[in-house]
């Protein structure tokens, strides 16, 4: 049996797999490290209160997990379109080919049956992240993420709104200067942070559909969500503009570029909240970029912004 653990949005799920199958690609074995719940007798696995497993040791000071997950690997599992529902409060299952979840999310526990294939685990961890975010004021976004001088900036759209161009144009290229890239595709946003303030993360290598260019510059922790950025394209000859959003229109435009959210009408509930929430923390604006602008990027941001 192995045990691993994921991370997204400064959350950690720690999973079971209690048979052959895990892509090595999508975690660590979590050796030595405290995922909470259990304890280890000799180098023994011992099983928490709930019959799940997870190793502990004391002396690493890990943060211990959100969710606990048993992940089961069988030859086939009932296919289908996609589904979801709730079946109780804070109790949602979904399925699709080759996958079936239940997720407690008030109990912290679910399990997982699948098939060994790599991309039916990673969009099943990221339906398990996004409800785990959504309760926490918090989404993956479709968006570019961007860290300068310890604050982050989010650039959402719809294919073609030019997420990877204005990633590329702000951070200069990979490693260049302060600007950097964390993702040029999805990022993970949480509101209510210390002092009520929203922060952004970089998804993890597992994460597809993406460049994830400097990890690091966010770190395990994040940075503050300065702005988010709803993009389009400035016509022929005009320079780039801004409008502030606020209220609904502003809620919308976060939950219109949240992906992940479990189609289950209490599910995509709580995601409108936690775009209303996440919008209450950061200024929401449209953004139309002008590529003529793009040697003073930031010298164009920092204009705006300064206007408030």
């Amino acid at each position: 049996m192995g045990i691993y653990v994921f991370e997204m949005g400064g959350l950690r799920v720690a999973a079971t797999a209690v048979s052959e199958g895990m892509p090595e690609r999508f975690g660590c074995l979590l050796e030595g490290s405290v995922c909470g719940g259990a304890v280890s007798d000799g180098g023994n696995v011992m099983p928490d209160k709930d019959g799940l497993r997870a190793v502990r040791d004391e002396s690493v000071g890990a943060p211990p997990a959100d969710f606990f997950l048993d992940i089961v690997f069988e030859d086939a599992v009932e296919g289908g379109g996609f589904r979801a529902r709730a079946t109780g409060a804070g109790v949602f299952e979904f399925g699709m080919k080759g996958v079936w979840c239940r997720m407690d999310l008030e109990r912290g526990r679910g399990e997982l049956r699948a098939v060994r294939d790599e991309s039916a685990v990673e969009y099943s961890m990221k339906l398990v992240f996004g409800a785990l975010l959504a309760r926490r004021g918090g989404a993956i976004m479709h968006a570019a993420a961007v860290a300068r001088d310890g604050k982050g900036r989010i650039f959402c759209g719809p294919p073609g709104a030019g997420k990877t161009t204005v990633a590329g144009i702000a951070s200069g290229g990979r490693g260049a200067g302060a600007a950097r890239t964390l993702n040029d595709e999805l990022a993970a946003a949480v509101a209510g942070g210390e002092n009520g303030a929203a922060r952004v993360y970089a998804l993890l290598e597992w994460a597809d559909g993406g460049t994830m260019r400097d990890a690091g510059a966010a770190g395990p922790g994040g940075v503050p969500l300065a702005a988010v950025y709803v993009l389009s394209h400035a016509g022929a000859g005009e320079a780039t503009t801004f409008e502030r959003l606020s209220g609904a229109e502003a809620a919308g435009a976060v939950f219109s570029n949240m992906r992940f959210a479990l189609p289950a009408p209490e599910a995509i509930r709580a995601a409108m909240e936690a775009a209303d929430v996440l919008r209450r923390s950061v200024a929401v604006s449209r953004m139309r970029f002008s590529l003529a602008d793009a040697p003073r990027f930031w010298e164009v941001i920092d204009e705006f912004e300064r206007k408030g």
